[in-house]
């Protein structure tokens, strides 16, 4: 939302950008061969839809100024911050005329704006209110149930978040900072109640609802699309909320990388392995989400434990991966990627796509096929299209025995100059199709390093466009950032 003159002549400036570059885009899709068009129309449609968002924000703020509206009116709190800022532009004050009339520094109403009023009492929104002319509903202001910390950590128990989690991800550091100090709830309630109004936009709550004995619905949204079975012995509330959460951060992160355009991709391992090694030299975590993000797809490291582990969620063209690993394991976070990859893959032609990763054990026949693909992928692309070659070798090697077998993987490795935590990694999934589990043998395998997520995290933070997200859109993605991690489930 623009907020200011100097937002709108930027917004100007980079709406004008993308129109000159959409126009050369079409240009060039008029003209192009059959083997391009794919590529062409990604990038058309990618470019189109950050122009109309730009061009959408343009128009709501020469229409709020042209309005010169004396009140307006909000029914939910989820429409306060918006409705402060607009109500501001559309009553002809600039920020500094506000702050004046409340007698504040101008540097002041910035800070609200920017954080969407987080940190501000309900009694400065009240002055807030009262200068521009807004009319609320008072039963927001009056709720069913006590706005206490307490009531937020039940609330979201309910749906399946534990208390830590709860703190760790979801509300504020600062409100965290003031519970941890022992601060009572009488003098935090504004703080819980923005911090609850943030929370609810994840699942579409109104907040209203979120203080009150009405229960709380999780959306299917984040599911359309997707292959997703909840497994029969889950407790089932818990999934699908850490799904849409999952899911909000997606969004979040398409939101965030605008310069990120979407390319083919790839579905020959030959191809992926080439291009890999002839950009970067070599199969590392890091080189291989360079790649992947050159290919237009942004990349969410998370570290919280459960049961869905990876996703792969295509929104308008856009795709994200979701990888959650909680080992320290490059191999394994190298293998997952690259079987992301495949599923990214698939389906190009549809906008809206969505694949996500749950526990083997709950898969249909035709779902277990597909998974067994896209590990086949990843692991013929670092090994070179060898992975049945050096399973058959590991097993001569071993006589078919699994005591012999951690040798047989090692001198494996080695003959064929192969990575000895990949190939371990490889036999123990291969293992496993079979009813054995030879994971603890391989993970002894796994090379020391650095941690893999923070491999992926470091890299993910340095190319996020920050600015581009509202201040606590912004707070819950640095949180899911932090180093971390966090368990979701709820206790017993």
């Amino acid at each position: 939302m623009i907020k200011n003159e100097r937002q709108y002549k930027i917004t100007k400036t980079q709406a004008e950008t993308f129109r000159n570059a959409l126009a050369e885009v079409q240009g060039k899709l008029a003209t192009a061969e059959k083997g391009d068009l794919i590529r062409w129309k990604l990038q058309e449609s990618a470019l189109k839809s950050q122009w109309d968002d730009l061009e959408g924000e343009l128009r709501e703020y020469e229409n709020l100024q042209q309005q010169h509206q004396g009140t307006m009116e909000i029914s939910s709190l989820e429409e306060l911050p918006g409705a402060l800022i607009k109500a501001r532009i559309a009553a002809g004050l600039t920020q500094r005329q506000l702050a004046d009339k409340l007698g504040l520094k101008e540097q002041q109403i910035q800070r609200y704006e920017a954080s969407s009023y987080f940190g501000a009492n309900l009694n400065r929104i009240q002055q807030v209110i009262d200068a521009l002319g807004i009319k609320v509903k008072k039963q927001l202001f009056f709720p069913e149930i006590p706005v206490t910390t307490n009531a937020v950590f039940q609330r979201l128990n309910d749906v399946g978040f534990t208390k830590e989690f709860v703190e760790r991800k979801l509300l504020s550091p600062l409100l965290r900072a003031r519970i941890e100090n022992g601060d009572q709830d009488s003098d935090l309630e504004a703080m819980v109640f923005q911090s609850a109004a943030n929370i609810s936009r994840i699942f579409s709550w109104d907040t209203g609802d979120f203080f009150s004995s009405t229960p709380l619905p999780i959306s299917a949204q984040a599911l359309n699309y997707a292959r997703f079975k909840l497994p029969a012995n889950a407790r089932r509330s818990a999934l699908p909320a850490y799904t849409v959460y999952a899911h909000f951060l997606a969004l979040l992160m398409i939101q965030a990388t605008p310069q990120v355009m979407p390319k083919p991709i790839p579905a020959s391992w030959r191809h992926v392995r080439t291009q890999i090694i002839e950009r970067f030299g070599d199969l590392t975590l890091h080189n291989i989400v360079r790649y992947v993000w050159d290919l237009g797809i942004v990349i969410l490291p998370l570290k919280d434990s459960g049961q869905f582990h990876a996703a792969t969620w295509r929104v308008r063209g856009r795709n994200v991966i979701v990888i959650k690993q909680q080992t320290s394991s490059e191999a394994r976070w190298i293998i997952d990627l690259l079987h992301e990859l495949w599923h990214a893959s698939q389906n190009q032609e549809l906008p809206e796509h969505s694949v996500i990763e749950a526990e083997a054990l709950y898969l249909t026949a035709d779902q277990v096929i597909e998974e067994q693909i896209a590990t086949d992928f990843a692991a013929d692309v670092v090994f070179k299209g060898r992975a049945d070659d050096l399973a058959d070798q590991c097993a001569t090697a071993s006589s078919q025995r699994m005591e012999w077998l951690k040798s047989a993987v090692q001198k494996t490795a080695k003959a064929s100059d192969v990575r000895v935590d990949l190939l371990a990694n490889y036999l123990a999934y291969r293992l496993s199709l079979e009813g054995q589990n030879w994971w603890a043998t391989a993970s002894r395998l796994q090379t020391q390093g650095p941690d893999p997520w923070e491999c992926v995290r470091d890299f993910v933070v340095g190319n996020i466009k920050w600015e581009s997200l509202h201040g606590g859109d912004r707070q819950l993605l640095e949180q899911a950032l932090h180093n971390q991690e966090s368990s979701y489930e709820t206790a017993n």
